[in-house]
């Protein structure tokens, strides 16, 4: 057991590190951003030059409806996240208010819309600090919070390979073992990464926020689907094929982001060549394109209604102060 804990000490401690390092030097960020950048944009055009004519020949609607679910699922998403990373942050100490955390979870989530995700990381680290919570905490608690959402999408992954006429396939339900460790049994208590041990967490909290993230992939569901179905019929997907796409694609944006420089384009370049096989390449592109599209706009509008609704209400608050007066 000491081993295992070991083991996943390290990767959590080596991701931090990792994603540190980065932070402290972002020519480097930018450098690998770019060079990855123009690797894809080689590899598009080589592979679009193939089927150019299928592609200029491409006509779609899109469907604002299917569109408008798909941004309004983007929302529920966003409101889980935060409920998470309230949680999370109460857990380790950290006493801001569940008003302060989603004020300061929409600010910093609107610096997703620049590339790479210092800004949003660096954001994060200046609001808290500004009201004396622990750089080092709160970056940790970032980090973690990725992690065990991306493993958690990595397991599904798995989970969705599992055929009940294939016994040799039961085996990918093997994957929860490592989850079931990391939420009730790893000890992090290393100061080099995390000044509070991970065993202070309640068992029932820690239970909500492995609910909540898996209900963050279950959402995604009919979010690809809607947004699919929006410029494509339905019927030339299996929805359990679209998932493991979205699932495996969301995964290589999370590498990317503590591995490869935090290029924001990896999820459509992934999406671009899983889906290819089953939409031709035209359609790939634009389910691809539309999916940034949206993602941005969901990034953009969701926080900003808070935001907006927090200065409406504390300027509502102050002319009711004065009016008392």
């Amino acid at each position: 057991m000491k081993i295992i804990d070991n083991l996943i000490k390290r990767f959590i401690g080596n991701s931090i590190l990792i994603t540190s390092f980065f932070q402290k030097h972002r020519w480097l960020n930018f450098l690998i951003n770019f060079i990855l950048f123009i690797s894809m944009v080689l590899f598009l055009y080589f592979y679009i030059s193939k089927d150019f004519d299928i592609i200029t020949d491409f006509k779609f609607n899109i469907n604002i409806k299917y569109l408008g679910v798909s941004i309004l699922l983007l929302g529920l998403n966003y409101w889980t996240f935060v409920i998470a990373w309230h949680l999370l942050l109460k857990q380790f100490g950290v006493n801001t208010s569940f008003t302060t955390n989603f004020s300061f979870y929409s600010h910093s989530q609107i610096a997703k819309l620049l590339p790479t995700p210092a800004w949003f990381i660096t954001g994060r680290l200046i609001l808290y600090n500004n009201i004396g919570a622990s750089k080092r905490m709160i970056f940790s608690l970032t980090v973690i919070e990725t992690i065990l959402h991306a493993y958690i999408g990595f397991i599904l992954f798995l989970l969705l390979h599992i055929q009940p006429s294939s016994p040799i396939t039961w085996l990918y339900s093997l994957s929860i073992i490592p989850l079931i460790w990391v939420m009730f049994y790893l000890n992090i208590s290393n100061p080099n990464f995390m000044p509070i041990s991970t065993r202070n967490i309640s068992s029932k909290i820690k239970f909500i926020i492995l609910l909540l993230f898996i209900f963050t992939w279950i959402i995604s569901l009919p979010f690809i689907f809607y947004l699919v179905r929006s410029i494509l019929p339905t019927e030339v997907f299996s929805l359990v094929i679209l998932w493991r796409i979205w699932i495996i694609s969301s995964l290589a944006s999370y590498l990317a982001m503590f591995t490869l420089g935090g290029i924001g384009l990896l999820r459509e370049f992934s999406l671009t060549l899983l889906l290819s096989p089953y939409v031709t390449l035209p359609g790939a592109m634009l389910i691809a394109a539309l999916t940034r599209i949206t993602i941005t706009i969901g990034n953009l509008i969701w926080p900003l209604i808070f935001i907006l609704l927090e200065k409406a209400l504390k300027y509502r608050s102050l002319l009711l102060n004065k009016k008392s007066f």
